[in-house]
């Protein structure tokens, strides 16, 4: 089998043969669906998941709903808890719980991350984004940097597609890990380059976006107020 980068795929597309995708212990044969307000809802509002996230000290929407939901096809969280509280395979089990409603219930893919403190932007977020960037002249090469996140995570990720397969594994990538269990929960430090961020930012209306949601406020919020609150 071939591997190497998956072609794009038609975001509503899913004419696709012999898919597979696995995130650490938990696998599926069935194409996952783009997100949508009720879609999220649901699956946030699903009894396993909220066992799961109770534990926690909050749980926050971030990542691509946040800025054009229609545009994306997963839905980014993560947990915050002080790590010295944590028992890492109980973690690494609630993240495979995560994952496997999302997949299996929802057709829904979830990236969800466990980390000690938010990032929180500065209220001149795009101030400082185009002084770090004064000397560069194309916006596509644009960078931000902040001090790097510790976080804990779920390293290892095949998907497969057509006979294309993507493999990514944390562990062998030469960034800096450390093994927490005996299956695939690792902490490493988050990227201090967000490009893509930067670019929407820079191109947005506001100087200081909303870089993540509670859950507790979300489902709140009637999809009105969702889309009201998203970034442009």
């Amino acid at each position: 089998m071939e591997v190497q980068s998956i072609p794009p795929i038609p975001r509503r597309s899913f004419e696709i043969e012999n898919f597979r995708y696995e995130i650490g212990r938990v696998s599926t044969d069935v194409y996952w669906q783009p997100p949508t307000y009720d879609l999220i809802k649901a699956y946030l509002s699903d009894s396993e998941v909220h066992s799961v996230i109770k534990k926690y000290d909050g749980a926050f929407i971030q990542g691509g709903v946040l800025w054009d939901i229609d545009n994306t096809w997963d839905l980014d969280l993560y947990l915050l808890k002080p790590f010295d509280q944590l028992n890492y395979d109980e973690v690494e089990d609630d993240l495979d719980t995560l994952n496997r409603v999302a997949l299996h219930k929802y057709r829904l893919l979830v990236d969800c991350t466990v980390q000690e403190n938010p990032f929180i932007p500065p209220f001149d977020l795009k101030q400082q984004m185009i002084e770090q960037n004064k000397d560069v002249e194309i916006l596509e090469k644009f960078e931000y940097r902040h001090e790097p996140t510790k976080i804990i995570c779920i390293s290892h990720e095949v998907k497969t597609v057509n006979n294309y397969q993507y493999i990514k594994d944390w562990v062998q990538t030469g960034r800096t890990i450390q093994k927490l269990t005996d299956n695939y929960l690792i902490q490493c430090e988050s990227s201090i380059k967000l490009s893509k961020i930067v670019h929407k930012v820079i191109n947005g209306s506001v100087d200081c976006p909303i870089l993540h949601l509670s859950v507790k406020e979300f489902l709140l919020m009637d999809e009105t107020h969702f889309k009201k609150i998203q970034n442009r």
